[in-house]
């Protein structure tokens, strides 16, 4: 061995174990993080087995001890808010430190969901990229995550946290910095945005193992999945099946944005990094699903609630816009939209309505600012005390037939009228027949009178049920009502 060779040997395996025993965090704690106030903040890494670690912010002190495994987990007492930024220290007893700078103390929320979510300030209207880029907020941070998929939960991803300068917001999630921007312009704290995202995703690549057990429907489709994921008990007892038959098993479920492993890449390795909440765009590519999408929601928000040791955390999502989805049947779109109002009697959850800022020709509506604006909305009134504040369009709450009308009440329908003054569109009533035909609606209060000539008994009541309807209702606060159908056929 020559001399330079053995030096280069050595000089190698000394890095190696420099980087075994270096004190290590999760990328998501970086400079310029937000750490969620008022609640108990969990900071956690890895070390060499054994050694003890020390915390050291905002005026608290906090040791721990590493596990066989290297890993260390601390809690900070809950935090107060902090808009300066300041330093958080990190020391082992092997010598290693780490210090974290112009860490804020704030609201975090993580924005999740498929292409709507993942669309950036630069791909958002002119009007949008305008506020956007008119300075710097400091109390404004992102972090990113990007598009990786695995079978295995992942324990790090690579991410780092940005404050929001002109050039950071065009490349951001428009609907979460618009979310964020309304909440530091109302409560005058720092927000973080974690933005984790892929467009096309389907909801069930999202879902936990935990929430895949939150209905009876969702623990079959989890059985008939681990049929198809490498590792599983049920694919290995799968592939001996063929094997012993000679029949050639089904093929794999590869990771990916329509099959699975986005939650165990892109969230998992964010466990349990402290935040207030969840905002969530998504359902395009699960259309023309009703129930069945209703119980993947429902496992999603279940099982991020747990992941996250937050089971009460608000959850915010956005009904899908209308948009023509070619050769697929009208009502799909309608299918989903229901289940996604149905989603609303799950406890801490809220539905930014967009009727009216959609484009029927793109699948993308420019206008996230309004999005944005309308999730804010759901948190300033339910999370932080913003009262007397319109939070949401009209919400379909009953209907009651009466001779030849259709009676339709609402929640949040103060100053029910339309926006532009003519009567309701796409209003449609049917009997026992369920033969539906146009209606005409007419405005008394806070409810719907609805009549057609062609129905002379109805029995049901239907609003906005088509991909391609662009109507007119709203409440006194301009905010859209939500399409529905008053008797939304039973779970079969």
């Amino acid at each position: 061995m020559s001399k330079s060779y053995a030096l280069y040997t050595l000089a190698s395996i000394g890095l190696a174990l420099s980087s075994q025993a270096a004190l290590k965090l999760p990328h998501i704690f970086s400079d310029h993080a937000v750490l969620q106030r008022d609640l108990p903040v969990t900071i956690w890494g890895w070390e060499d087995p054994g050694a003890k670690v020390n915390i050291s912010f905002a005026g608290q002190s906090k040791a721990g001890t590493t596990d066989k495994d290297g890993k260390w987990s601390i809690v900070l007492d809950p935090l107060k808010t902090n808009k300066q930024g300041s330093e958080l220290t990190i020391t082992s007893s092997t010598g290693d430190k780490q210090i974290l700078k112009d860490i804020l103390v704030g609201e975090v929320w993580l924005a999740g969901g498929q292409s709507n979510m993942q669309w950036t300030i630069k791909q958002a209207r002119k009007e949008d990229q305008a506020v956007a880029q008119e300075k710097t907020r400091p109390l404004i941070r992102i972090a990113t995550i990007p598009k990786i998929a695995k079978y295995e939960p992942q324990d790090d991803v690579k991410t780092k946290w940005e404050i929001s300068t002109p050039e950071v917001a065009m490349r951001s999630t428009a609907v979460g910095w618009f979310f964020a921007k309304n909440l530091v312009d109302e409560l005058d704290i720092p927000v973080g945005i974690i933005s984790s995202n892929w467009g096309g995703s389907k909801i069930e690549t999202w879902i936990t193992d935990d929430g895949y057990q939150a209905t009876p429907y969702l623990q079959e489709l989890y059985k008939q999945r681990q049929t198809r994921i490498p590792g599983t008990p049920a694919y290995e007892a799968l592939l001996k099946a063929s094997k012993d038959s000679g029949k050639k098993a089904p093929p794999a479920m590869k990771p990916g944005n329509h099959t699975t492993g986005l939650y165990q890449a892109m969230i998992h390795p964010l466990l349990p990094y402290g935040l207030r909440g969840f905002i969530w765009y998504q359902g395009e590519s699960n259309r023309g699903e009703s129930y069945t999408y209703m119980d993947k929601k429902k496992g999603l928000i279940d099982g991020w609630r747990k992941a996250f040791q937050r089971p009460d955390a608000p959850f915010y999502f956005v009904q899908l816009a209308p948009f023509i989805y070619g050769k697929n049947k009208p009502t799909d779109l309608a299918m989903t939209r229901q289940a996604q109002l149905e989603t609303l009697k799950l406890p801490n959850t809220g539905m930014a309505v967009t009727m009216d800022v959609g484009n029927l020709k793109n699948i993308h509506p420019t206008n996230k600012s309004a999005v944005g604006h309308r999730l804010a909305l759901w948190a300033l009134a339910k999370d932080y005390g913003k009262k007397d504040l319109v939070y949401s369009g009209p919400l379909f709450k009953s209907a009651k037939a009466d001779g030849n009308k259709v009676i339709v009440n609402f929640e949040h329908a103060d100053g029910l009228r339309t926006t532009d003054g003519s009567t309701p569109k796409f209003l449609e009533i049917a009997g026992s027949d369920n033969q539906w035909h146009p209606a005409t609606g007419t405005i008394k209060g806070s409810h719907l009178i609805v009549t057609s000539k062609e129905v002379s008994n109805p029995t049901q009541v239907r609003y906005a049920w088509s991909h391609d309807a662009l109507p007119n209702l709203i409440n006194g606060s301009g905010l859209p009502a939500s399409p529905f159908h008053s008797n939304f056929p039973p779970r079969k």
